[in-house]
């Protein structure tokens, strides 16, 4: 991605200039690592791997190689990530951007009280069921309602139910996503990174899940692909591979 190439070009300037070697690795595989190895463990041979952010929503097909990571998308958003709904129904309800923390606040308020449960969970009628295709999804049109509902919403506690039932949906398309993936390929670790999956509401839900083991790692790492970057560079120099055509 363009936005990525003025790091790149500096990190170059600065190897030459020093004469250290520059290891390149993709923005998703700095997710990997940050999710998978920063507790020192070995990653699983192969996984499925949610990334989750700002502008991003994809399922991935992981598999560690000498110089990183093989990555495969699976499936995800055909349009908005799950971290622009947020923002952009939490901006229009009046709250400050980015808004994800402050719906992650009132939603787990909300549905503590009911256990996390997803089936138990009150529903308002504003979410529409997001369905899935061969793995892919749409999630403009839950954007269309709620921004509808943020311009003649009525009272602050019908709002909190709003938020909680559009958590409970995103946890829902995950669960369903990832059930969908796993059975596909058969493939049992299942992992969520990016700065979303630090959401202590989705957490909670889909921790909650009966016959699903999802992990997430250290929430504070989420969101930071820098930690897992250099856990990935840190092996390659230990190992003497060549990183080549990263």
């Amino acid at each position: 991605m363009p936005c990525f190439m003025a790091g790149v070009n500096a990190a170059g300037i600065l190897g030459s200039t020093l004469g250290v070697p520059v290891y390149g690795y993709s923005h998703q595989e700095g997710h990997a690592a940050s999710i998978l190895e920063s507790d020192g463990a070995l990653p699983p041979e192969r996984s499925l791997l949610f990334h989750l952010s700002g502008g991003t929503t994809e399922a991935l097909l992981c598999s560690p190689d000498d110089n990183g990571y093989c990555m495969e998308i699976a499936g995800g958003t055909l349009d908005i990530s799950i971290g622009q709904l947020l923002d952009r129904y939490g901006v229009a309800m009046g709250m400050p951007f980015p808004s994800g923390q402050y719906l992650d606040d009132i939603a787990y308020s909300v549905l503590e009280n009911t256990g996390f449960d997803q089936e138990t969970a009150a529903e308002t009628g504003v979410m529409p069921k997001i369905r899935i295709k061969d793995g892919y999804f749409n999630l403009s049109g839950a954007e269309t309602r709620l921004m509808k509902y943020a311009g003649s919403h009525s009272n602050d506690k019908e709002a909190a139910q709003v938020a909680a039932e559009l958590f409970v949906s995103i946890a829902k398309l995950l669960t369903d996503e990832a059930a969908y993936l796993s059975d596909k390929y058969g493939i049992k670790d299942i992992y969520m990174a990016g700065g979303a999956a630090s959401s202590r509401t989705v957490r909670k839900l889909l921790s909650a899940v009966k016959g699903m083991d999802i992990k997430f790692g250290d929430a504070a790492l989420s969101g930071d692909n820098a930690v897992g970057t250099a856990l990935l560079a840190k092996r390659v120099h230990e190992t003497g591979n060549s990183n080549s055509g990263k």
